[in-house]
């Protein structure tokens, strides 16, 4: 009976030992097949299901009256190139539509970018379709598309994302989408903020909701507020404590003793804690999907290549900023020199206005002075006529009715020859009016000369609100200049700042890497340690087996 048990255990380890040998045959040589990711064992594929298959449309010619490569067949049978942008090689035949577009562009021609990237559209067609920029182009690229728009790229921004380059979080979401692994979540307030708002209130960067509403508290408004109790977050029953002022249990409701301190920011610690743990979560599951999609070289070394040409990109638009903005100082300075050279211009025409009025007032007045004088030396001038025309016919009179002596006579010719020269003498008004009429002409060539100033000075009076208004437009066009530069000056940091977490992940890569060689090492010299220690357990084997054949030999001979 002994015997047959040993028989048993000795068939049961050949059986092992027959099944150990296959094992080993079968994995190439390795007594342990193991699947490292990377290694020729697991990346092995059968040709069969690698091969590329092609779209046809009806049928397709034999091989040998198939066109080259980057040319197709048309409906006539001809071959004619594939017009597919530089973006590929292939085209099927009868339609010419290109196939497999590559540097992430689509289409029928692979004229367009793909969903979420942007290219140089200035060109044509885009020879390279790159991540949109909004904010950043790889790491948090949060744009369904976008598009340039005078020199500027704009995004179109996923539903909960906002702002020129989706750099914010839209309203009723919460986060930091210029921090990298940070995405934009939906406020959850425990439908306890306003109803009145369309979206539910909370702080854009935590997520703390603001003004929790139906007797509410808590950062997401998530129980009852101090005095009151139920459920906040279901039934929304938060009711006033029955206990006479005195406190209450938040939940039931029920009286506690008087002197019984409530636990003041436990809740809030502990929601904050479940709130911080969920968000560590989420935040090593992010980080764990993309330490396992980054290879240890070559893809930290692309988003390095990348990032380094978008710092070059934004020193770039920084320098071209900064020109513009020392030409538009420039423009400013000149237009407010010619801003003060016009005023200066109006304050002297004003001036010359001024002394052109206060003159022509003075002659003007002059000659008013001086047309009366002559109005009054013509009205003498009248009775001086009339006098000597009375005179005259008395002469008459006296010379036919009346005989005169020569002694009246004489005086009668003294006292003419008196009015004569008194006549004789004021004759000079007929000068006088002559410089009344000069001075009239001057007086109207003065005031020709003051309308003329006033027109240049209405004129440029008229045109100082227009250089005002160039002025303000060249002051906010500065501002905004201004604003695009430090947004600029902003992103360069942000992506300094990346580029030196990248080559710290890099290297802490590089060191993982050696890591994973060293345990690879230490695998293959415990597999060399296993397959020494197979020949001990094999010699054993041979050694039943010779005593197994003795043993039989024995007992066919009769022997004890």
């Amino acid at each position: 009976m002994a015997w047959n048990t040993a028989w048993c255990s000795v068939l049961a380890l050949w059986l092992l030992w027959g099944a150990v040998c296959s094992n080993a045959a079968s994995g190439d040589g390795n007594a342990f097949p193991f699947d490292i990711e990377g290694s020729a064992v697991v990346g092995r594929q059968d040709p069969s299901e690698t091969s590329d298959s092609r779209v046809t449309m009806g049928r397709l010619p034999p091989a040998a009256e198939r066109c080259d490569a980057g040319f197709f067949r048309t409906s006539s049978g001809e071959c004619s190139p594939c017009d597919c942008n530089g973006n590929s090689h292939e085209c099927l035949d009868g339609s010419g539509f290109c196939l497999h577009c590559q540097r992430n562009t689509t289409g029928e021609h692979c004229e367009r970018c793909l969903a979420g990237y942007i290219g140089d559209s200035i060109r044509g067609a885009p020879r390279f379709c790159q991540p949109c920029p909004c904010p950043l182009p790889h790491l948090a690229n949060f744009a369904e598309s976008c598009f340039r728009k005078n020199g500027a790229v704009r995004c179109m921004c996923k539903e909960n994302y906002a702002g020129p380059n989706c750099e914010r979080c839209a309203p009723g979401y919460y986060g930091n989408p210029l921090l990298i692994g940070s995405t934009c979540k939906k406020c959850d307030c425990s439908g306890n903020s306003d109803p009145n708002l369309i979206f539910e209130d909370c702080d854009e960067i935590t997520g703390q909701c603001r003004n929790c509403l139906r007797n509410t508290t808590g950062f997401k408004c998530e129980r009852c507020a101090p005095g009151y109790y139920g459920d906040a977050r279901i039934a929304k029953n938060c009711a006033v404590c029955n206990c006479g002022g005195g406190p209450c249990d938040s939940v039931t409701g029920e009286c506690l003793e008087e002197g019984f301190e409530l636990p003041t920011g436990c809740d809030k610690c502990v929601w904050d804690l479940t709130d911080d743990l969920r968000l560590a979560a989420l935040s090593i599951e992010e980080s764990k999907s993309g330490l396992l999609s980054v290879s240890s070289g070559a893809a930290a070394h692309r988003h390095v290549t990348d990032m380094n040409s978008t710092i070059h990109l934004l020193k770039t638009r920084l320098s071209e900023r900064e020109n513009q903005y020392t030409l538009r100082k420039i423009q400013i300075n000149n237009s407010e020199n010619t801003l003060r050279s016009l005023l200066s211009d109006v304050e002297e025409l004003d001036e010359k206005g001024s002394r052109a009025s206060r003159k022509g007032t003075l002659v003007e007045k002059e000659s008013t002075d001086t047309i009366d004088q002559a109005t009054q030396l013509v009205e003498q001038a009248h009775s001086m006529r009339d006098k000597i025309q009375e005179i005259n016919s008395k002469m008459l009179y006296y010379g036919e009715n009346q005989e005169l002596g020569p002694e009246e006579i004489a005086e009668k010719l003294v006292l003419a020859q008196k009015m004569l020269d008194e006549i004789r003498s004021r004759q000079p008004f007929l000068t006088h009016r002559e410089l009344v009429d000069e001075e009239a002409d001057e007086v109207q060539e003065l005031l020709s000369q003051a309308e003329n100033w006033q027109r240049l000075h209405n004129d440029t009076r008229s045109l100082l609100p227009v250089v005002l208004e160039q002025l303000d437009d060249y002051n906010a066009k500065l501002s905004d200049l201004q604003e695009s530069i430090n947004q600029a000056l902003d992103h360069v940091r942000d992506a300094e700042d990346m580029n030196r977490a990248i080559t710290s992940k890099q290297r802490d890569h590089e060191k993982q890497h050696e890591r994973v060689k060293e345990q690879m090492e230490a695998v293959g010299t415990s597999l060399s340690l296993s397959a020494d220690s197979l020949i001990t357990p094999r010699l054993t084997l041979e050694e039943l087996d010779e005593i197994i054949k003795v043993r039989t030999y024995l007992d066919c001979s009769g022997l004890p």
